[in-house]
């Protein structure tokens, strides 16, 4: 998948980096039911949904299929904890905690994803209710909810993942991170030593609907 720059230089703001060891705890704080062993079931889950499909799909497709499979998964796990799913824009949801505090996407991003010393980008420009989402603008939600973005980077044999708050956006880009939790990565060669786990449960996911004005 193609690695987008940006066109100008722009100050890339770090913010506190939540090393491995520490991530469990930090991820409880946004939903009991994340954890870096949650996340990586939910990685293996899409890996082995998307088999069938890998060897007749193209790059592009194919990262199209990884962030579907993994978004669905994620909101399985969390719907378990009472997160809803909200209409956002162009016809897509945010996942919202009960309280409406916080919310969740996934994206993909390039390899400095999961590193310490790495600066993330999303590898596909955004657009402008993902600048909206982070600027906390025009969403018609509580002025202190947290636009989290679970990032991941595919590799032939891993995947490598962060769940990130994002602070700055600049030309389509995220420029800057309040937070950043780093995961471990997840490795793809051992996953026919695993016990192939009954796919996601299909569930009807509740979505909270704006009522009209008058």
């Amino acid at each position: 998948m193609v690695e987008f720059a940006l066109s100008e230089p722009f100050p890339f703001e770090v913010g506190e980096i939540v090393e491995q060891q520490n991530s469990d705890i930090a991820l409880s704080e946004i939903s009991k039911y994340l954890s870096q062993e949650m996340l990586k079931e939910i990685v293996l889950t899409a890996h082995n949904n998307i088999q069938d499909k890998a060897a007749l799909s193209d790059r592009n497709t194919l990262g199209m299929y990884r962030q579907a499979e993994i978004t669905f998964a994620l909101r399985v796990y969390l719907s378990k904890d009472g997160w809803t799913l909200e209409p956002w824009s162009g016809g897509a949801f945010l996942c919202l905690s009960p309280c409406r505090t916080k919310s969740i996407i996934v994206a993909t991003a390039t390899s400095d994803v999961g590193r310490h010393h790495g600066m993330p980008m999303t590898t596909a420009r955004k657009g402008k209710g993902f600048e909206e989402a982070i600027r906390n603008s025009k969403l018609d939600l509580p002025d202190t909810v947290q636009f989290w973005v679970l990032l991941f980077h595919w590799k032939y044999n891993k995947v490598q993942l962060e769940l990130s708050l994002p602070s700055g956006f600049v030309s389509h880009q995220i420029t800057g991170y309040k937070q950043r939790i780093i995961l471990a990565d997840v490795d793809l060669t051992k996953f026919d030593e695993l016990e192939r786990k009954q796919p996601v449960e299909e569930y009807e996911p509740l979505v909270e609907r704006k009522q009209k004005a008058g």
